[in-house]
């Protein structure tokens, strides 16, 4: 089940850049002064750190609440600190011009990214906590 799980959420994470890589699109076609260079980089930056983010929580998922809620914040802590590491280097390795559309685009795939990984943890965590309480009775 959990492989299923994990392929549903591949599936879903680029279902879903892909729509938020459509939109944008769009919206560059219209305004291109704010397009930038690295936009296909920064899709695949959040595809694969949103991925290997999610895949350490579910595997985590089975153990102990504590231990469970330890990982989670120290992973979403991490993640907080590798996104500011790397939007701080490109933004100061990127032309002025490109700064204030990079930033606006990462803002966004953080957002859409973080609910997206979320949702599915919670729905991994239900499933979790339902087969432990099962297996209690």
């Amino acid at each position: 089940m959990a492989s299923s799980t994990f392929k549903s959420y591949l599936s879903q994470v680029i279902i879903v850049a892909a729509i938020v890589s459509v939109l944008l699109r769009f919206f560059f076609y219209f305004n291109p002064q704010y397009y930038f260079s690295l936009f296909p980089y920064l899709i695949v930056f959040f595809v694969v750190s949103t991925i290997s983010i999610h895949y350490l929580l579910t595997s985590a998922a089975n153990v102990k609440p504590q231990k469970f809620v330890r990982l989670f914040m120290m992973l979403t802590g991490g993640k907080l600190v590798l996104y500011f590491i790397v939007l701080g280097v490109v933004a100061f390795k990127i032309s002025k011009i490109e700064v204030a559309p990079f930033v606006i685009s990462f803002f966004i795939f953080y957002i859409v990214f973080t609910i997206t990984e979320i949702r599915s943890v919670l729905k991994v965590l239900k499933a979790s906590s339902a087969s432990n309480s099962q297996n209690k009775l």
